[in-house]
């Protein structure tokens, strides 16, 4: 077959220096912290209250996307049926999930280990190859 299909997995991303889904909500954490004490210090409380057995000391944090399943639900739940949360504590903490997310996942060039990628992408593809992948960041 000339033709091939490449399937790339999270070791494909992690090889290039980019967290893994277990590592986010510290990526998350971390990168606020270092931007402002005060969102990160909101962020942790709301994920304790939401997972009560969240530890910053200990690194015992929820998986992001649990996390952000649970604020969706309580936004549903909690901001349109039965007011729990002030209007838009939700929303800002989706915001802040985000911003922290964001700022962890923005690796400078330089940071990178492009080697592995550039190694695939000039020595092993060839026209007509396809490649799928269940990868979450921009690789």
């Amino acid at each position: 077959m000339s033709n091939r299909v490449f399937i790339l997995g999270a070791g494909f991303s992690a090889s290039a220096g980019l967290p893994l889904v277990p590592d986010l909500s510290r990526a998350c954490l971390q990168a606020l912290q270092v931007r402002d004490q005060q969102d990160f210090g909101l962020l942790l409380r709301t994920m304790q209250k939401f997972f009560p057995d969240t530890s910053w000391s200990r690194q015992w944090l929820p998986n992001i996307e649990d996390f952000l399943d649970r604020v969706i639900a309580y936004e549903d739940l909690f901001q349109r049926h039965i007011v729990v949360y002030p209007e838009g504590y939700l929303r800002n903490i989706r915001r802040l999930t985000s911003v922290g997310l964001c700022l962890a996942l923005t690796i400078p060039p330089e940071s990178c280990n492009m080697m592995a990628i550039n190694n695939f992408v000039t020595k092993t593809l060839k026209p007509g190859d396809a490649i799928l992948t269940f990868n979450w960041d921009l690789l």
